[in-house]
């Protein structure tokens, strides 16, 4: 149900903020045993299922570290100094980093959800946006009502077992 829900909300974003124009949506979880971020679900094109790789990123590395210590979105272009180079930024052009600080495991966020760029000049000024107004709260808000709504295990459940 949660995986549903999240691509739901990547369906929303690809197709009513972006058209789906060159852009990928995607959600990491935390991983505890290795404390990396890993591909949970991913969207693009017209709302497909992305089967390809996405590099995980390690807890205390990258814009995703840098997000849950500002409780801040962050965008690329904006923070490169910060980011964890992955080796696509050749594909990748400029993307947003949020994370969910209210559903966390041992101080770390249990989610993170990115938005990935092919061509930012494109999609700058909506990335710059959706920090600006702060969006993953609203995103953070729903997702906190799912989850007591189902129970509060459902996030730490994500990040312990790896799966749902």
């Amino acid at each position: 149900m949660l995986k549903t829900y999240l691509l739901s909300i990547n369906f929303y974003i690809g197709q009513f903020l972006f058209e789906w124009r060159d852009v990928r949506v995607h959600f990491r979880k935390l991983n505890v045993s290795n404390t990396l971020y890993e591909k949970y679900v991913a969207s693009f094109k017209f709302g497909e299922e992305y089967s390809g790789l996405i590099t995980p990123i390690p807890a205390n590395e990258g814009l995703i570290f840098w997000a849950t210590k500002t409780k801040r979105s962050l965008v690329f272009s904006a923070n490169r100094e910060k980011a964890f180079s992955t080796g696509s930024s050749h594909y990748w052009k400029d993307y947003i980093t949020m994370v969910f600080d209210k559903l966390q495991f041992n101080g770390k966020p249990v989610l993170s959800l990115g938005i990935s760029a092919k061509n930012s000049a494109e999609h700058k000024d909506m990335l710059y946006f959706l920090s600006y107004i702060q969006i993953e709260q609203l995103i953070q808000e729903n997702l906190m009502k799912l989850d007591q709504q189902f129970g509060s295990s459902r996030f730490r459940g994500v990040a312990t077992t790896c799966s749902i």
